[in-house]
């Protein structure tokens, strides 16, 4: 993987710009998503709180457009354990897919390093296999839905703009330059 990068060259746009705004305004959509998701894998699971970091770094050469990190409280009744965790999501925003091989290598690397980074942090925690392997770290928002079938089929949600609330396609008075919280 030496020496590979991906640039979103094509996605500096207003569209794109558009997307990412509405995320970081009303991420807690995707946390209500993701947290549904966890609450049914079996465990006893309260979510705490959340919060968002746009394009961090999660490895190497891993920069997705934002990651979402939410805190729980997992009970194990079993052991009488409580334990706090806090798991990692990526989300990848593309106005368009130029290419479905690379937003899937893309998409590939962001899970790859959030599965390690999530594996790590719950066997520390919890002493545990990490047992939500299927559960997707990585989402996709795109209003560009010709390859969604094949992205799911890869294990990745995609969401389309419009979830996030008002149309991305309206005009914005912010630009991400400016974006305060």
């Amino acid at each position: 993987m030496k020496g590979i990068r991906f640039s979103d060259t094509d996605d500096f746009n207003s569209i794109h710009d558009n997307i990412n705004i509405l995320l970081l305004e009303n991420y807690h959509i995707i946390v209500d998503f993701i947290v549904a998701r966890l609450r049914g894998s079996g465990y006893d699971i309260t979510y705490k709180n959340s919060s968002i970091m746009g394009e961090p770094r999660l490895c190497k050469i891993a920069f997705p457009d934002a990651v979402i990190s939410i805190n729980f409280l997992v009970n194990f009744t079993f052991h009488n354990l409580k334990r706090d965790v806090t798991l990692k999501f990526a989300v990848e925003i593309k106005s368009h897919i130029k290419s479905f091989g690379e937003t899937l290598r893309q998409l590939q690397i962001y899970r790859e390093c959030l599965e390690n980074l999530n594996s790590r942090e719950w066997r520390r925690k919890t002493g545990q296999q990490f047992p939500f392997r299927n559960i997707f770290p990585v989402i996709l928002i795109s209003p560009d839905h010709r390859f969604d079938g094949a992205f799911i089929s890869q294990g990745f949600h995609v969401l389309d703009p419009d979830i996030l609330g008002i149309s991305f396609k309206e005009k914005r008075e912010k630009n991400l330059d400016d974006f305060q919280r």
